[in-house]
């Protein structure tokens, strides 16, 4: 993304191939990536859907509407962002700065983007 700087990427990215078949096991939590009804990886974590079963893509846009001002600098933080979707769509934005906190490290390899 031209004019944004990163200062973390993924050590490891899933193909969507895999993704409907990897599990994961992390501080007593089972994580697991199914494929949503658009194709996309989603991130269940004990169960529960981390993002939209339909379309992770809509839900994250749908979750920044009311955060979008473009006139004034902004900055983002996101505690457990799953995969990554809301993020991405994030830095989409004019002045925004994103930052992304996870609890486990490993949270960031199931992220399917490279930022």
């Amino acid at each position: 993304m031209e004019g944004t700087d990163i200062s973390i990427s993924p050590v490891i990215s899933i193909s969507q191939s895999s993704a409907s078949i990897s599990q994961i096991s992390t501080f007593n939590s089972s994580l697991e990536i199914k494929t949503s009804k658009t194709g996309h990886p989603v991130l269940i974590a004990d169960g529960i859907a981390l993002h939209s079963l339909i379309d992770p893509i809509t839900e994250s846009k749908r979750l920044l509407e009311g955060l979008k001002k473009e006139d004034e600098e902004r900055v983002f933080l996101f505690f457990g962002a799953g995969i990554g979707y809301v993020i991405q769509e994030s830095l989409k934005f004019k002045n925004v700065t994103a930052v992304w906190m996870e609890v486990s490290p490993r949270n960031f390899t199931l992220c399917t983007f490279y930022f």
